[in-house]
């Protein structure tokens, strides 16, 4: 039986990934708190004000969670990161869903049921990861008690 390890990255282009996944991650709320704004996209109703916060929160926390990336990125960290980001992206789209801030009258009718099933997705993939980074917290914590 032949196993393969997987090397981890060098920690420059570790630490260059999370400086980009930051900038992306600026940018992307800059673009909807500023320019050109949540409100010019012609399918998002009013009711988008009230999961703003959420799509806000989503954010910054992976901006937080990569700048302590940048300084500490040992698995216990990352796996404590991901998993807030999981839990945060998880309250975030089922929040989504409550509200259901688009308007796709007049559009193909298959859109809504496109965009419940991306939700759905979205949900089930976040349980999923905040799952298994707390398999791997735990993991983590009985290899450091031997």
């Amino acid at each position: 039986m032949t196993m393969t390890t997987t090397r981890r990255p060098r920690t420059g282009v570790r630490r260059f990934g999370y400086v980009v996944a930051v900038l992306v991650n600026l940018i992307l709320a800059w673009l909807i708190a500023v320019w050109p704004g949540w409100d010019v996209v012609p399918f998002l109703t009013p009711d988008t004000t009230e999961v703003l916060p959420f799509v806000y929160a989503s954010i910054a926390t992976s901006i937080l969670v990569n700048l302590v990336y940048v300084a500490d990125d040992r698995p216990a960290v990352k796996a404590t990161g991901e998993l807030v980001n999981a839990l945060v992206g998880f309250v975030t789209v089922m929040r989504i869903w409550q509200v259901f801030p688009f308007d796709l009258d007049g559009q193909w009718v298959g859109w809504e049921w496109l965009v419940y099933a991306a939700l759905i997705v979205g949900a089930f993939g976040t349980a999923i990861g905040a799952i298994v980074q707390l398999v791997t917290l735990v993991r983590i914590a009985l290899r450091q008690q031997h």
